[in-house]
């Protein structure tokens, strides 16, 4: 067979066969391809960074909200007809103002007649000791005493009764413990019946501070005093520096279902204005520690493993493990304590 017969059913035999051609040529560059990429991944140094001097602070951040430590919620001890609205929401009360009234025409009649009871319980006492001659020098025998003592303790519960009614009349009209703000009025129009159940809040807000809950496992770490650093969601460009005032005894429930126990952080703003409102939520980084310029290395650089902790130094081209001992976390550097020089290469995850 000539050369060119040859050539020719060899091209034949491409035409016929082209997408097969294709796909074995595609298969040897991406394969060749791929193992070009692993021998250059395989030789690139990876990524190191030098321990570094700082100053070093450990915060705990949990969210909250604003609360108020002064606050009354009044509300009539009965159902009864509304005859007087002082206040409506927003308005300013000062201390002992009154609020709102019940209509106390029946409680007058009722407490003038229990007034009359008494009346007339006091005069059969007086007769019961003129019939048994209380003052005489005989003295009374035991029948008699028991029956004066009787007849005294029937007035003393017409007095009693008096002195209930005149309680009620007097709880006939509410009045404000503290000065502040009025925050809800469930009956704001008079001339309506009132329930128990129906509230006038008043919240003084002065006196309002930041409340978080956080988790029982870290209640030990916060402690009275500490400084906090708190951002508010309606003022994101404005920190607020406070302070931990109190940690609860009793626990309660975070948004999650778990318990914890709420903290009292201080907020020394002037809310004249009112520009802290409650239930405004933000977070709070409390300060745990602080330290001043101490060796520090990337957080994601640890290596945890039999609960001792290490880091990857890379040296001469090889990539080996060392031990070492640490102190204090900050947001994203963890101090060392034992273990480094601080002129070590020490290896970081590569950034994506």
């Amino acid at each position: 067979m000539s050369y060119n017969k040859a050539m020719k059913r060899v091209w034949r035999w491409l035409k016929n066969h082209k997408w097969w051609v294709v796909g074995v040529l595609m298969m040897l560059i991406v394969g060749g391809g791929y193992g070009y990429y692993r021998q250059s991944q395989s030789e690139k140094p990876p990524v190191t960074v030098t321990p570094q001097i700082k100053d070093l602070t450990q915060t705990l951040q949990v969210s909250g909200l604003i609360d108020a430590s002064q606050s009354a919620t009044l509300s009539f001890p009965a159902a009864a007809k509304l005859t007087w609205v002082g206040v409506k929401e927003g308005d300013w009360v000062k201390q002992w103002q009154g609020v709102a009234a019940v209509d106390v025409s029946t409680l007058q009649k009722q407490m003038a007649v229990d007034q009359n009871l008494h009346g007339k319980e006091f005069r059969a006492f007086e007769q019961t000791l003129e019939d048994n001659d209380y003052y005489g020098s005989s003295g009374l025998n035991p029948s008699e005493r028991r029956t004066v003592e009787s007849a005294q303790l029937d007035l003393k519960n017409t007095a009693l009764a008096a002195e209930i009614r005149d309680i009620a009349i007097k709880n006939a009209y509410l009045t404000s413990p503290i000065a502040g703000i009025v925050t809800r009025v469930d009956r704001p129009v008079a001339n309506l019946y009132i329930l128990p159940t129906d509230q006038v809040v008043i919240v003084d807000p002065q006196t309002i501070y930041f409340r978080v809950i956080i988790d029982e496992e870290d209640v030990s770490l916060v402690k009275p005093g500490q400084a906090v650093m708190i951002s508010l969601d309606a003022y994101p460009e404005t920190e607020i520096e406070g302070q931990v005032i109190q940690i609860a005894f009793a626990p309660s429930t975070t948004e999650s279902g778990s318990l914890g126990y709420a903290i009292k952080i201080s907020l020394p703003v002037n809310n004249e204005a009112l520009l802290y409102r409650l239930g405004m939520n933000g977070d709070a980084n409390i300060v745990l520690a602080q330290k001043s310029q101490v060796l520090t290395v990337p957080l994601d650089s640890l290596i945890s493993r039999d609960e001792l902790t290490y880091v990857e130094i890379y040296t001469n081209g090889n990539i080996n493990q060392k031990e070492v001992k640490t102190g204090i976390e900050g947001e994203t550097e963890v101090e060392i304590l034992a273990g480094l020089t601080g002129t070590e290469a020490v290896v970081v995850p590569e950034s994506e």
